[in-house]
């Protein structure tokens, strides 16, 4: 009975305290459409930059943070150069 029930006794924890504001900006998603500080406001997201010719520890490090975003569910932000 307690193995059913112990999802409603987790404590929802705080939120963690804001360490700085980001300045608005705007980018440009792979279908064209801008979106920018406005869309993420309120959302937890990440946001990384990888270098996706580099042949050294660029893929390793992208697996990783593809793990994370799917275990953490937070949005990601990968921007690119093209």
């Amino acid at each position: 009975m307690l193995t059913a029930i112990r999802p409603l006794l987790r404590r929802e924890p705080e939120p963690p305290p804001v360490l700085g504001m980001l300045p608005a900006f705007s980018l440009i998603d792979r279908d064209g459409r801008t979106f920018g500080s406005e869309e993420l406001k309120g959302q937890v997201y990440i946001a990384s930059f990888f270098f996706f010719r580099c042949p050294s520890i660029c893929p390793l490090l992208m697996k990783s943070m593809k793990r994370t975003y799917a275990r953490q569910r937070v949005r990601r932000v990968a921007p690119t150069t093209a």
